[in-house]
């Protein structure tokens, strides 16, 4: 296909056929389709017809295969009768550079199931087999019709979705995590006599009441999800379940089976059918809790959840929204894929919802926001946290850190990928928009680059604030020129240039600071002749600064943002935003910096999060992508109000080279204002790689020195990092689960078990 510049609208669709000649002398075929969106970001998806229509449950999301460029293969392309291509789901404009289907190997087949680490590509070929059941056992009901021409075309759709699956969306089974599970989360005699006693100790014991929506679920998954709720150790509870109008009397059957059984649980029905959020609210009019929780009708909840959430809501006084981490059950069974939180995050949940699994609210707050909204289907819930916590103060959201929630994987389900249910997605986004209007931050949800992430869009501003980059440097001018050179190629002008020079020595960096300083209006030249110190540098340059804003700039980096003041501006238009980060790469677009955890670490102060992975990847839920708040971020590209950098003292002198920037972070923290970093603030940082490696003698005792500095400033307080889950290692800042946790369920800590 030639380049063509397409203005696609809502749902816009390409349909296409296969060449005869391809189809009738292969049994499969590869599909590749370039092409690019300037404003919003592409995951296009493939549908198959074989017989019996289009149909979203067996689409197939095609896999990126370099920049712009995406791949899916067509198993049995003789038999397939008509193919669309979904670029995007919203309105955009597309540049489609190339749609091409030619004839694929089965040795290209085998090759695609052997990629992989070792030992993992029997492993990754099993779940593409089992993905691919999975759905043709979605469809037995219809193969059970007996038509052969249905069972064929079944079939064939089955082994669509199974050979384009992406493997690393069935897990593998994680025996470390099933270890700890057994370990920590095996209830004992002992452990349910203490939570007995502790429920008696309780100074308030509320009845927590449980929503369950219901339509048509398998009639397996829902008894279980019931039975889950009965086997729990707190017994002040009550199940809401509401039928939506369920067109299987079977189901209406269990559920009056179940309340007859246990007068906790209180059923309504439904005479038609209102989705979802119509629903939850029906069960939400039977609660009588002070707090009310969110479960799905085909999850389950371990036997301590809502004792831990008794426990927590016992100990946090005035709390009205709590959320705990969150884990899967596979599709194999085992569970798997744990999500361990940090603390509640607005910024984070503009991109996922962070908040989601388990999900508790205070009855009354969820009252006043008049429960849930219909149209958000799909994200109801994420509507629902949205305005629930606009009426909340920080310390009223609490994050319970442990597993109490197993999302079951099933065909279709989100949990088994956040593009399973594009339809969710996009009541995701109006939701979020509908926050950002409603706060007046100027800013819009848009895609970001993958499927069911969200990115943040930033809006300009009537009036933009002046911004002033400060920059330290000593000679290397091959560093501090392109440095300037890239930063005139974005010209804003409300923004000025502070270069504080410490004492080059080089005339050809002498000549050029000189020539600079004749453009007043854009370049303040500053000469310091003492011993290097990072912090006095900085504090020197902002003295100088005449924005409303400063950016510390380290002179070794290079932008790729063109909107990074816009973006600054916009964060920090927000009264309780103190500090914005940037995204910074190496030169062979590794990553450098994307957030600082504390606590962590050689010297157990301070590590830089993803250090060293592929700009591209989305690691642990997309957090590696994903604007989200942080301790401290690298002073390499740092954003804050001049004022709020003189109120906390800027950076202090006592700290020469290192770990200046944490301690300034942590002192704009204590003040009240937050940290984020923002993946979209993208610099080049040719900071060496290897550095780390090669410190000499002193320069490693002065390293020492400064951090036992900060360690004796904050340790036991801010060097507790609230966004870095307890259960991770603190030896480095890589999520990787220990044994010695530092926050075990209540019944460990109390008896000392597991440490």
């Amino acid at each position: 296909m030639q380049r063509s510049h397409l203005q696609l609208g809502i749902d816009s669709q390409i349909e296409f056929s296969i060449k005869p000649f391809i189809g009738a002398t292969s049994v499969l075929a590869e599909l590749r389709v370039e092409a690019e969106c300037r404003d919003e970001t592409l995951a296009p998806k493939l549908h198959l017809d074989y017989g019996a229509g289009f149909d979203e449950a067996v689409a197939v999301k095609m896999v990126p295969n370099g920049p712009k460029t995406w791949v899916a293969y067509i198993p049995t392309p003789q038999i397939l009768r008509r193919a669309r291509l979904d670029l995007i789901e919203i309105s955009a404009n597309v540049v489609l550079h190339a749609i091409v289907v030619q004839r694929a190997a089965l040795t290209q087949a085998v090759g695609r199931l052997l990629t992989g680490k070792a030992n993992y590509w029997n492993t990754a070929a099993r779940s593409k087999v089992e993905h691919g059941l999975a759905h043709l056992a979605h469809a037995l009901p219809r193969i059970a019709q007996g038509d052969e021409g249905l069972n064929h075309t079944l079939l064939a759709e089955a082994i669509a979705a199974g050979f384009n699956h992406v493997s690393t969306e069935s897990p593998l089974q994680d025996n470390a995590y099933l270890a700890w599970i057994a370990r920590h989360e095996t209830l004992t005699p002992d452990d349910r006599t203490w939570m007995e006693a502790r429920t008696a100790a309780f100074l308030f014991r509320p009845v927590l009441s449980v929503l369950m929506p219901v339509y048509e679920p398998p009639l397996d998954l829902l008894d279980e999800a019931i039975a889950s709720l009965q086997r729990q150790t707190y017994p002040y509870w009550e199940l809401c379940i509401a039928d939506d109008a369920s067109p299987s009397e079977a189901v209406r059957d269990l559920i009056r089976r179940r309340a007859a059984e246990d007068p906790r649980i209180k059923p309504v029905f439904r005479a038609e059918n209102g989705h979802i959020s119509r629903t939850t609210n029906s069960a939400a009019a039977l609660a009588t809790g002070a707090f009310l929780i969110l479960m799905d009708n085909d999850d389950v909840i371990p036997d301590h959840a809502l004792f831990t959430v008794a426990h927590a809501i016992d100990a946090h006084p005035g709390v009205r929204m709590l959320f705990s981490d969150e884990d899967k059950i596979s599709i194999n069974g085992f569970r798997c894929e744990p999500y361990l939180k940090g603390a509640f995050d607005r910024f984070l949940l503009y991109g996922h919802n962070m908040f989601s699994h388990l999900g508790i609210y205070q009855r009354k707050l969820f009252d006043e926001v008049g429960g849930f909204r219909p149209g958000y289907e799909g994200s109801q819930d994420y509507d629902l946290t949205l305005r629930c916590m606009e009426r909340c103060t920080e310390a009223e959201i609490v994050h319970i850190p442990h597993v109490l929630y197993h999302w079951r994987q099933i065909p279709g389900s989100t949990s088994m990928g956040a593009g399973e249910k594009s339809y969710a997605f996009e009541a995701a986004k109006r939701a979020i928009d509908d926050h950002f209007v409603r706060m007046g931050y100027p800013l819009r949800s848009i895609n970001a680059d993958v499927p069911g992430v969200a990115a943040v869009r930033t809006l300009s501003q009537p009036r933009a604030a002046t911004i002033s980059i400060v920059i330290p440097t000593r000679d290397g001018l091959d560093l501090l020129k392109p440095c300037i050179a890239s930063l005139l190629t974005h010209p804003d002008p409300l923004t000025d240039i502070v270069i504080v020079d410490n004492g080059s020595k080089r005339q050809e960096t002498l000549t050029f600071l000189d020539g600079l300083s004749q453009d007043a209006n854009r370049f303040t030249v500053v000469r310091d002749e003492g011993d290097f110190n990072f912090s006095r540098l900085v504090n020197i340059g902002v003295s100088k600064a005449r924005g409303e804003i400063v950016c510390l700039l380290n002179n070794d980096t290079e932008l790729l943002s063109a909107n990074l003041y816009e973006r600054a501006r916009a964060w920090l238009s927000m009264p309780d935003v103190g500090i914005v980060g940037a995204r910074l790469l190496y030169p062979d677009r590794t990553l450098q910096h994307f957030g600082v955890y504390v606590g962590i670490g050689e010297h157990r102060v301070a590590d830089h999060a993803y250090l060293g992975s592929p700009d591209h990847l989305h690691a642990y839920f997309s957090k590696s992508r994903l604007l989200q708040q942080f301790s401290a971020v690298t002073a390499a590209c740092l954003f804050v109000r001049r004022d709020d950098y003189l109120a906390v003292g800027g950076f202090d002198e006592e700290l020469a080279v290192a770990f200046n920037d944490v301690d300034f972070c942590l002192k704009v923290r204590l003040s009240g204002l937050k940290i984020i970093c923002d993946p979209d603030i993208k610099l080049i940082h040719k900071e060496s790689k290897s550095r780390g490696q090669d410190k000499t003698p002193p320069k490693r005792a002065r390293l020492d020195v400064e951090a036992a500095i900060v360690r004796e400033r904050w340790e036991g307080t801010a060097l507790d990092d609230p966004f870095y889950n307890p259960r991770f290692s603190r030896q480095n800042p890589r999520f990787e689960q220990t044994e010695t946790s530092r926050q075990l369920l209540p019944w460990k800590n109390a008896y000392g078990k597991g440490l």
